[in-house]
Formats: structure tokens, sequence, C-alpha cells
């Protein structure tokens, strides 16, 4: 996990300081924004499949998700009615865990590697 945080990091610090350095401030505080917002449902959500799995009761996780997105929907709401918000950075910074998560795998396959044309792991 902690590989993943440091991966989603480096994509909002490198997308955020092109912007900043392109002085588009407006664009640069859209995609920190959605970048927080992605983050914060990434967690929210393994960590009510943490808890799914962990065999604790199916509720909690099930209302932990209606309750993230509810939440997450209005609050997008009111910051895509602010007038300062660049819409397609945004939707972009909302976007940053599935490249992270991508990249993710690629780094954290090393694991299995092949080992006398056998494939070392289970898959």
């Amino acid at each position: 996990m902690k590989l993943l945080a440091k991966i989603q990091l480096a994509i909002i610090a490198g997308v955020a300081g092109y912007c900043t350095i392109n002085q588009n401030f407006i664009e640069a505080k859209s995609f920190l924004y959605g970048a927080i917002f992605g983050i914060i449902n990434l967690g929210i959500l393994f960590f009510s499949l943490e808890k799914l799995f962990k065999k604790k009761s199916p509720f909690f996780p099930a209302m932990l998700l209606v309750g993230k997105y509810s939440m997450f929907g209005v609050a997008l709401f009111f910051l895509i009615r602010h007038t300062t918000i660049s819409l397609p950075w945004l939707v972009f910074g909302l976007s940053v865990p599935v490249p992270s998560i991508i990249l993710y795998g690629f780094v954290n396959i090393k694991g299995h590697r092949f080992k006398d044309n056998k494939l070392n792991g289970s898959l």
C-alpha cells in the first residue's frame, strides 16, 4: 500500500508541477481537488473491502460504500458549481488512481518471475 501511495503522489506532483510551471493555476487547483477526491474514494473502497473480506458484518462495508458515494456526489456537485474549476482537469484528477494502480501492478509483478520456464507463484 505504501508503494501505491508513493506512485499516486508522484503522479500528482508531476502533473500539478507541470500545470504550475506553465502558469495554469486554475488547472493545477482543479487537478489537485480531483486527485484528493480520487485518493479518498480509493482509500475508503480499500478499507470497506478489507472489512468485508475479514468476515466482519457485511452491513458496515455496504453502508460505508453507500454513505461514501452520497457524500462524494454532494461534494463534487458543490465543487463543480464553483466557478474557478476546470472540469476536464478535475476529471483528470479523479482518474489518478487508475494509472497508479496499473503502475503498481507493473512494479509489483517482480515477485512472479519465470524460473525454469515455469511461473514462480500462483496464477
